[in-house]
Formats: structure tokens, sequence, C-alpha cells
């Protein structure tokens, strides 16, 4: 109850924020001129422009590789899904949580060096649910690893090193949030997923 409580003010306090930048987005229309979409970017996508923006770069996947997705993958994807954003309804509606699982299946057939990746599913639930679209959720999903493949890959080393930076980054600019951070034993990979899952929302 206390989280739901505090969920709850955050959001009164954030809202008329999102609200402020929808409206800058919806006046100035950024996606005409790109530096000043850049910027715009940085402060976040209103979620009625999330869809194009997100695939403005996005390659397609092409075509699909011969590759046979190992059953001990496919076991670990099926486990998964119903573990993916339990509390969501959109997730909770059959068919979108088959094009889910069939996303993860499509990632580890054309990615194979990553297979299915721990955390993954939330990525890729994220996606699907500002998409409502199975391919370009794909198309989106493919891309996306592709571009930070050591990231996903078994042991993160991207993901690592990036956190690593964060982290000398934060105590020599911001070294209060960063003891804050130690103090509650936060530790800043499982930050830094979080905003690489969010996909500069």
């Amino acid at each position: 109850m206390e989280a739901k409580r505090v969920y709850t003010k955050f959001w009164a306090d954030y809202f008329p924020v999102v609200m402020r930048r929808r409206k800058r987005w919806e006046h100035a229309d950024p996606r005409r001129d790109p530096s000043k979409l850049q910027r715009f970017v940085y402060k976040g996508i209103p979620a009625p422009y999330r869809r194009e923006i997100w695939m403005r770069n996005c390659a397609p996947r092409g075509p699909p590789p011969l590759t046979i997705v190992p059953p001990v993958t496919v076991e670990a994807i099926r486990v998964d899904l119903p573990r993916t954003f339990p509390d969501n309804q959109f997730l909770h509606i059959e068919r979108f949580r088959n094009a889910l699982g069939r996303m993860l299946y499509t990632l580890a057939q054309y990615i194979p060096s990553v297979g299915y990746c721990q955390g993954i599913n939330f990525v890729a639930g994220l996606i699907l649910l500002v998409m409502k679209d199975e391919t370009k959720a794909v198309d989106l999903l493919i891309h996306m690893v592709r571009q930070r493949h050591d990231y996903y890959n078994e042991t993160m080393s991207g993901l690592k090193r990036d956190t690593r930076v964060m982290q000398l980054i934060l105590a020599k600019e911001c070294p209060q949030v960063a003891r804050a951070f130690k103090a509650l034993d936060v530790g800043l990979d499982l930050l830094h997923w979080k905003v690489v899952s969010l996909l500069v929302c």
C-alpha cells in the first residue's frame, strides 16, 4: 500500500510535466528539424509520438535465417512469458502474450549469439505495448539488440562497461546521488538496464 501511495503522489506531481512536454511537442513539432528533435527526445518522447520516432532509424530485419532455436531457449521464453508485466491487462490477452513469445523466439532466431537473455522479455514487452504492432515491434527489438549486441550477450560486457562509466560520471558530477544509491544498495547495473529498457521514453 505504501508503494502505491508513493507512486500515486509521484504521478500526481509528474503528470503536469508530461502534459507540458506533450504541448511543447504539439506546438513545435520537432519531427521536421533533426537538431531540434534530438533536444526534444533527450527530455522524453510523449506517448503519441513514440511509435513514429522509435521507428525512424529502424533498419528492416531482413530475411529469416536458417537457425534452429534450441529447446532450452524455447522453454526459457515460455516460462518467462507470464512473468512479463504480470499486472498489465494488455499482455493478459492471449494473442498479445503469444505475440510477445513470437517476438522473443524471432530474436533468438535472428541473433543466435544472444538467444534469449534474461530480462529481454521486459524490453520486448515494453516495445510491444508501445508499438501495438508485432511486425514493427520485432523489427525494433532486433534492431536495438544489434545496435547494443554486447549489452545482451552472455557476459553483458557492454552493459558492465557503460555501467562503470556511469558510476564514474555520477560520482564526479552528482556525488550526493551516488552516495544515496550506495546507501540504498541500488546497483547502477540495474538502474542502467532500466534506462536502456525504457529506450528514452
